[in-house]
């Protein structure tokens, strides 16, 4: 929520600068980014004990 803020906060000496249509798109292609990066980060950590012992397939009876 504090990220939230301060990014309304920012919004609007944006939306000023640059205009309200340059603000938004900027604002969602940062927000994209920032999407994009975290489920790569995501995708890459696996717990240790799923790619040691594949105990992802035992589970799943795969």
């Amino acid at each position: 929520m504090t990220f939230q803020g301060a990014g309304m906060a920012l919004a609007g000496p944006a939306a000023q600068a640059v205009g309200v249509r340059a603000a938004v798109t900027g604002a969602g292609a940062l927000g994209t980014l920032c999407c994009r990066v975290l489920a790569l980060r995501a995708r890459r950590k696996r717990p240790v004990t799923e790619s040691r012992d594949r105990a992802d397939r035992h589970m799943t009876g795969r």
